[in-house]
């Protein structure tokens, strides 16, 4: 694959060449034994057993199943070092596991994919590989192959911030809840560049309801920190709230001085910086204060609020037992720097569905209505810049929508998950339906009764709880699936057997073919699209994307 190296925000306006590093989640493992005559008894079997048992579930978990390795025996490797034994082994991605009387412990090592500058463009080269190296080498050592992995995928490690302690390795590894430091969860920006989480950027006031991986989509917030590629990210995780600083200019990191040496402009990968923010240490057994290195976990707990950037984060609840946290509601309070006016670089390209998170379509050349419509755009959240600018144009210019804060209506809350009772109304208008009678029992004075009414008369919704049927859930979030039911039924699209990898027996999928056939949507994951992530939340901007494919055809 190829990108320009000008360009790093080209197939995703937040993460740094998104379509290298979400390309490196490779599933298929080989385990080999390397045998340099200094003896060897590893069973690699036995140790791909571990790692399927082991090392499996924690991705499957932070991925709620998009990425799960597995690992099988390669065998025994004879050679000179572990290199020339790596070099040897086959497979898409590998493990080697070697002897060395040296070791006192456990030494690993992840590497991923190479990427170099070729004419402008990014060329990558290699595979991921891991090699463990032990004084038998017999050790499995699975927590700690799971960590290389997570490097193989261009995960940094992720300190706590503040700092340094002369104690090699502490600054590092003191954060208790992170794989890449000491735990074995994953920090929302690392799900992200990997293509498992979708991004919510904050812009104002307003509350947030976030569920922690493997619980739900595992969405987060990301404040910007008015620099470009500088922001906090803000995350539900199973010790609480977590918050993380990202930089992709950071000169702290080695690995991002290397990049920039190499002419890149911005750091992704291993480059980017991560810190987690933690609360401060836990000072109730003792009486002299804990340094800010203290090994802890990182989660915040409900009635904690921290200060970031320009806003507060504050924990209103969380859902669960401590370690086991579902889910948490925080309210982030204050205004936002703009994430940034234009990514570094030469990104002015159409982009169509950029990314996790993103289903825009700028379809619209320089001068036209839709470019000037965009120009326009009195929301106050909204520029000419936004990807989104176009399609929540075209939905201002036919009636489709007004705003999300009457009376004022001066904003459009693009990053905001859309309801069902927002999308009644949306289909609504764009549709021209007319009225109906058809009451549930929760819309009954609702702000959008009416729109739903003349939904479920034109026969586009039955309902939200089968097989009564008597509610419809107007304030519960659109899934992209349901989006996908309630367009299908609307435009009467016909069946395809275009299909996504994770859609194969969704009660969706029949929904979501048609979707693709008619040019609806593309996926969820550029450049591959392979994937539709039908579990999770449509938000404002990407319902205008899809209405507007879907009117405008």
């Amino acid at each position: 694959m190829a990108e320009d190296l000008g360009r790093p925000y080209a197939t995703d306006p937040i993460a740094p060449y998104f379509g290298v590093t979400s390309s490196w989640a490779v599933s298929d493992w080989k385990v080999y034994a390397c045998d340099t005559g200094q003896g060897h008894t590893t069973d690699v079997d036995e140790v791909a057993d571990v790692y399927n048992t082991r090392v499996g579930p924690v991705f499957a978990r932070a991925s709620k199943g998009r990425y799960v390795p597995e690992f099988t025996a390669g065998g025994v490797l004879k050679g000179g070092d572990v290199a020339d034994c790596r070099a040897k082994a086959k497979g898409d991605a590998v493990i080697v596991l070697y002897a060395d009387r040296r070791v006192g412990g456990v030494l690993a090592h992840g590497v991923p994919p190479s990427v170099t500058i070729e004419n402008g463009k990014l060329s990558v080269a290699g595979r991921p590989s891991v090699v463990v190296g032990s004084r038998s080498g017999t050790a499995d050592g699975a927590g700690l192959v799971a960590h290389e992995i997570g490097h193989t995928l261009g995960w940094p490690h992720v300190p706590l911030s503040g700092p340094s302690h002369p104690l090699p390795g502490v600054s590092d590894y003191a954060n208790l809840t992170n794989l890449m430091s000491s735990g074995d969860s994953v920090a929302a920006w690392n799900r992200y560049v990997v293509g498992w989480s979708q991004a919510l950027v904050h812009r104002s006031t307003r509350k947030y309801r976030l569920e922690a991986p493997g619980e739900g989509n595992g969405d987060f917030v990301i404040i910007p920190g008015g620099e470009p590629g500088a922001f906090y990210t803000v995350a539900a995780g199973s010790d609480g709230v977590e918050i993380h600083w990202v930089d992709q200019q950071s000169s702290a990191r080695a690995a991002c001085r290397s990049q920039k040496r190499q002419g890149f402009p911005v750091c992704f990968g291993t480059g980017t910086e991560i810190r987690a923010i933690a609360p401060p240490p836990d000072q109730s057994d003792t009486l002299q204060p804990l340094p800010p290195w203290t090994p802890r976990t990182i989660g915040w707990r409900v009635g904690q609020t921290e200060t970031v950037g320009s806003v507060s984060v504050h924990v209103i609840d969380l859902v669960g037992e401590p370690g086991a946290y579902r889910a948490a509601t925080v309210e982030i309070r204050g205004d936002a720097p703009k994430l940034w006016s234009s990514e570094i670089g030469d990104t002015s390209r159409e982009k169509d569905d950029t990314g996790p998170g993103y289903e825009t379509n700028t379809r619209g050349t320089a001068g036209s209505d839709d470019d000037r419509a965009a120009s326009s755009i009195s929301f106050v959240d909204i520029t000419r810049d936004d990807p989104s600018s176009g399609d929540i144009a075209f939905l201002v210019s036919r009636g489709i929508t007004k705003g999300c804060n009457p009376p004022a209506n001066d904003r459009f809350c693009p990053d905001e998950p859309v309801t069902r009772g927002q999308m009644a109304a949306f289909l609504v208008r764009a549709l021209s339906l007319p009225a109906g009678s058809t009451q549930f029992s929760d819309t009954r004075s609702h702000v959008f009764a009416a729109d739903v009414a003349a939904l479920a008369n034109a026969g586009i919704t039955r309902g939200c709880n089968p097989p009564s049927n008597d509610r419809f859930c107007p304030d519960e979030p659109v899934t992209r699936g349901q989006m996908a039911a309630f367009l299908v039924r609307a435009l009467g699209l016909a069946a395809s057997h275009l299909s996504f990898v994770d859609t194969a027996g969704h009660t969706f999928a029949a929904n979501i073919s048609a979707l693709a056939a008619a040019g609806i949507t593309r996926g969820c994951n550029p450049p591959a699209n392979d994937r539709f992530c039908p579990d999770d939340y449509v938000t404002r901007a990407q319902m205008a994307a899809f209405l507007r494919r879907a009117v405008d055809r």
